[in-house]
């Protein structure tokens, strides 16, 4: 849905289309941190430090990500510069798959 969405409000003919995108890029976006945060806290044993580096990746993207596509922007054009947002979430995509949740011995011997 983010990716879909980035594309439609990056390349939308008019305000509509722009504003659906927005919607749909929002909400593919907005399940991403809790996801990250829920997958590592999966491992009892490990959830501290793992929430700890989710959480520090989380806020480097949120203070380094303005900087970097404003000036991207200043390059190409703003337009253009949203497209590179389109790099991490294609890559959150692919791994998505690492963050299902962890068989727990009970749930192991069950099956």
């Amino acid at each position: 849905a983010a990716a879909a969405g980035l594309c439609l409000f990056v390349l939308a003919g008019n305000v509509w289309l722009a504003a659906a995108g927005a919607a749909l890029w929002g909400v593919g976006a907005a399940l991403a941190f809790p996801m990250g945060m829920s997958a590592a806290a999966d491992d009892p044993k490990h959830a501290a430090a793992r929430v700890s580096v989710v959480s520090t990746l989380g806020y480097i993207s949120f203070l380094a990500g303005p900087p970097l596509l404003g000036y991207l922007g200043d390059l190409t054009g703003i337009h253009l510069a949203l497209l590179a947002i389109l790099a991490p979430i294609l890559l959150a995509l692919l791994l998505a798959g690492a963050a299902k949740p962890l068989k727990t011995k009970q749930a192991a011997e069950t099956t």
